[in-house]
C-alpha cells in the first residue's frame, strides 16, 4: 500500500514537471514565431518602401529630361520649375505605394538633386543634375517592434538614386524591346549642317513643339530645325541629305532583313543587329550605305507619316573610315562606306514630297531617354540622348 501511494505521488510529480517543460517549449516556440513573423513583416515593409523609392527616383529623373533643355539661354526660374516638376513626379509615383494606414511619404525636402562636382568629368547641360535621390524616412512604422532592425541591422529608411547619363556609347536593343530609330545617316562633315544649324543655334526656328497636344504648331519655340533631303536618286540630292543604311542579312532568304519602312515603324531591334553579326551598335562604327527605289521611298514616307512626332535616333555620319571605328563587313564596295559618329534625337516637324523620287524633311532635335543606351564617360556628351538608370 505504501509503495503504491509513493508511486502515485511520483507520477503526479512527473506530470507536473512535464507540464512545465511543455509550457516553456510552447512559450519559446510562440516567441520565436512572433520574432520570425515580425522580422518577415519588417523586411517586406522595407522592400516595399525600396520599390517605392526606386519608382519615385526614376520618375523624378525622367521629369527633368524634356525638349525645353535644348533651348538656348536657360533662365534660373526654369530650373526652379523643373525642381517642382521633379517633386510632383516623385509624389505621383509614390501614390501607388501604400502602407496599411497611408501612402508612403518622402523626406521633408523631397527628391535630392545631386550636381556634378567631379574634376575632369564633362558636365551635363546647365540645369540637369547627375542623379536624383529619393529617401523614405519611415519605411518601417514607428509602432513596429523593430526586431528586424535589432537582429538583422536593417535601417528605418529606404532610399534609391537614379543617375542621368548623356554619353551614349552604344545602342543595345533587347530581345523584348527596340529603340526608336531612323535607318538613315545625316552627313556631317567638319563644321557640317547639324553643327552649324543645331549645335550653334543658327538654324531657322519656324516650328514649336506642343508637349500637351503632342503636335507641332507654327511659330518659334527657341529650338532651331534642320531640313534634309531623302531621295531615291542620291546623285540628285543636295546637302544636307539623308543616306539609307544597309542592314545586310547573314541568314537565309527565308528570313529577309527588315526593310527601312519596317525599322521606321518598329525601331532598331535585336534582330537587326543579329543579322549583321552585332551585339550592339557601338559608336563610332563603319556602316554600309544603300539606295532606295521609288517604291521603297514611298513606303518609308508612309511609315514616317504614321507617327511623325515620335522621337527617333538619327546618326550623324561622315564618309570614309578610321582605325578606331568598329567595322561592319562591307558587301558592296561600289558605295563609299559611312562612319557613324554619334546619335542624336529628332522629331519630324514637316514632311513634303517634292517629286515622285524625293522628299524634304524638317527635323527638330528633341530629348530621347532609354535604358537601352549604354553610356561611357569617355565618349562625347550629347544634348539629345540620355539614359536613366538606378545606381543603388
Amino acid at each position: 500500500m505504501f509503495n503504491l501511494r509513493r508511486h502515485d505521488r511520483d507520477a503526479v510529480t512527473r506530470r507536473g514537471v512535464i507540464s512545465l517543460w511543455t509550457a516553456a517549449v510552447l512559450a519559446f516556440c510562440g516567441f520565436t514565431s512572433f520574432c520570425v513573423v515580425n522580422i518577415w513583416l519588417d523586411s517586406a515593409r522595407l522592400q516595399h518602401a525600396r520599390y517605392a523609392a526606386e519608382s519615385a527616383a526614376l520618375a523624378a529623373a525622367h521629369s527633368w529630361l524634356t525638349d525645353d533643355l535644348l533651348r538656348a539661354n536657360q533662365a534660373e526660374f526654369e530650373t526652379e520649375a523643373r525642381i517642382v516638376r521633379c517633386l510632383e513626379a516623385a509624389d505621383s509615383a509614390l501614390s501607388g505605394y501604400r502602407t496599411a494606414a497611408a501612402p508612403l511619404q518622402m523626406g521633408p525636402n523631397g527628391p535630392e538633386c545631386i550636381w556634378s562636382t567631379a574634376a575632369g568629368v564633362i558636365p551635363l547641360p546647365p540645369g540637369i543634375p547627375v542623379a536624383v535621390r529619393v529617401t523614405i524616412p519611415e519605411a518601417i512604422p514607428a509602432n513596429s517592434p523593430g526586431l528586424a532592425r535589432l537582429l538583422t541591422g536593417q535601417s528605418l529608411f529606404a532610399a534609391a538614386s537614379a543617375s542621368i547619363e548623356n554619353h551614349p556609347a552604344a545602342l543595345c536593343p533587347s530581345p523584348e524591346s527596340s529603340l526608336p530609330f531612323l535607318p538613315f545617316a545625316a552627313i556631317e562633315d567638319v563644321g557640317g549642317a547639324w553643327t552649324q544649324l543645331i549645335d550653334m543655334q543658327t538654324g531657322t526656328d519656324a516650328w514649336s513643339w506642343n508637349a500637351q497636344s503632342r503636335q507641332f504648331e507654327m511659330g518659334p519655340d527657341g529650338i532651331p530645325e534642320i531640313t534634309v533631303n531623302l531621295s531615291a536618286d542620291a546623285a540628285s540630292d543636295t546637302a544636307p541629305r539623308l543616306l539609307p543604311l544597309k542592314f545586310r542579312t547573314t541568314a537565309s532568304t527565308e528570313n529577309p532583313p527588315p526593310t527601312h519602312a519596317d525599322i521606321i515603324r518598329s525601331g532598331l531591334s535585336r534582330q537587326c543587329l543579329d543579322e549583321m553579326g552585332l551585339n550592339e551598335l557601338r559608336y563610332p562604327a563603319i556602316f554600309e550605305q544603300s539606295t532606295l527605289s521609288i517604291a521603297e521611298l514611298s513606303q518609308c514616307l508612309a511609315a514616317l507619316t504614321e507617327t511623325p512626332c515620335e522621337p527617333r535616333i538619327l546618326n550623324l555620319s561622315v564618309t570614309g573610315t578610321t582605325a578606331t571605328a568598329s567595322t561592319v563587313p562591307l558587301a558592296d564596295p561600289g558605295l563609299p562606306p559611312l562612319q557613324l559618329l554619334r546619335p542624336v534625337a529628332v522629331r519630324i516637324a514637316s514632311l513634303t514630297e517634292t517629286t515622285a523620287s524625293s522628299a524634304s524633311l524638317t527635323l527638330q532635335p528633341c530629348v530621347l531617354v532609354s535604358a537601352l543606351i549604354r553610356t561611357e564617360l569617355t565618349v562625347p556628351a550629347s544634348r539629345c540622348v540620355y539614359s536613366v538608370r538606378l545606381v543603388e
